[in-house]
């Protein structure tokens, strides 16, 4: 079988099943939640890690207990890195995955090769931007007029 022959299957079985090559990324429900993430990623050792100290796998790797609970989620040769939060988001949701670690503290932000904005998950996302600015501004008119009645209540008991 030629060089050409081999990469040819190899792109095939990679696209048939990118979850038994490195880069596959893994949920997984941890037998203890100390120092593990429950997602994992395999390495080019072919072992899953988890990604509680690093995004592309640390030293832990989830035991028979846990195995059996992994679920294939992605495979990172799709994405690319999204270096900010505020752009990760205006992308549509299907187009976007994240990997965490540190018990969510650390995020790693991933975009679908080839995805672009999505204006429906902009405008939405705006729309939900002011309802949180108008539920604070509610909230803060209500403390507002407590601090005042308050001072009144204070300012009467002046002889």
């Amino acid at each position: 079988m030629s060089i050409l022959d081999q990469a040819d299957r190899l792109r095939k079985e990679m696209l048939e099943e990118p979850e038994k090559f490195p880069g596959a990324v893994y949920s997984y429900i941890p037998l203890q939640h100390h120092c593990r993430e429950g997602i994992a990623v395999r390495g080019k050792d072919g072992l899953l890690r988890d990604t509680f100290w690093e995004f592309t796998g640390g030293d832990y790797q989830p035991g028979p207990g846990e195995l059996p609970t992994a679920k294939f989620l992605f495979h990172m040769d799709d994405f690319r890195v999204e270096k900010y939060e505020y752009t990760w988001e205006k992308f549509n949701p299907k187009d976007r995955r994240i990997i965490t670690s540190q018990h969510g503290l650390q995020k790693l932000f991933l975009v679908r090769n080839g995805a672009d904005f999505d204006l429906d998950t902009m405008i939405s996302n705006a729309e939900k931007k002011v309802e949180e600015r108008e539920r604070q501004l509610a909230s803060a008119q209500g403390a507002l007029n407590y601090a005042k009645d308050r001072l009144e209540e204070i300012k009467s008991q002046k002889p």
